[in-house]
């Protein structure tokens, strides 16, 4: 399942704690600049569990980084909204990153609001149920200051509803996520054309075979 990580806080929200379970739109902590020059908070989505809770994607293709990481505005669809109020992006998913001689391409969104400190203490808070699996505190974890990750307790077929759907890693069955389920349109890559004609107008999501799987089939399967 995904887990989410938010970093750079000023400070965490009163209770959270590893192993809090908390709703969408709960409080999780204060944005600031603990492991960085200014004010901004850092979110990111991983497919799965990562390999340790500090980790970073230097050496990492891009390609690489696609694969393991999810574009975090998907979660700003329908009721969802990214973890703090803001009105320009930093580095943004897959900028080109470099510290020294190492190179990257950036997980996630730097999420800003106005200039220099006009964002410090903005409330930041969860775009998911879920529960908190790492709390990292500065300056014990470098770069990340004050940070959390949570594991994502919500359902794949409410996330893509009216989602127009791909499953990369099979024979490349297309469906449309409707009412919980999803339905398939085509299922096979010689009728791509005419599938983007019908949904040119639906948002498209490529899945994972695992994340595929865990969306409930409806008719025509």
């Amino acid at each position: 399942m995904y887990h989410h990580h938010v970093a750079h806080l000023d400070a965490f929200a009163v209770g959270v704690r590893v192993g809090l379970k908390f709703k969408q739109g709960d409080l999780l902590g204060y944005c600031g600049k603990t492991g960085t020059g200014s004010p901004h908070c850092h979110y990111e989505i991983m497919r799965g569990k990562p390999e340790r809770w500090t980790q970073y994607v230097w050496g990492l293709t891009k390609e690489e980084v696609e694969a393991r990481y999810i574009n975090p505005y998907q979660y700003a669809i329908k009721e969802r909204n990214l973890p703090m109020a803001w009105n320009s992006i930093g580095n943004d998913f897959l900028t080109p990153i470099k510290d020294g001689g190492r190179n990257g391409f950036h997980p996630g969104v730097d999420l800003n609001w106005g200039s220099g400190s006009d964002d410090y203490r903005f409330e930041i808070r969860a775009t998911t149920d879920g529960i908190i699996v790492y709390e990292g505190e500065n300056p014990n974890d470098g770069a990340w200051g004050n940070h959390l990750w949570w594991k994502e307790e919500s359902d794949l077929a409410q996330i893509y509803e009216n989602y127009l759907i791909h499953d990369t890693q099979t024979s490349g069955s297309f469906a449309l996520v409707y009412k919980g389920k999803k339905h398939v349109i085509i299922e096979d890559r010689a009728g791509l054309a005419s599938l983007t004609v019908q949904a040119r107008s639906m948002p498209f999501q490529a899945l994972t075979k695992t994340e595929w799987d865990l969306i409930p089939s409806g008719d025509n399967f």
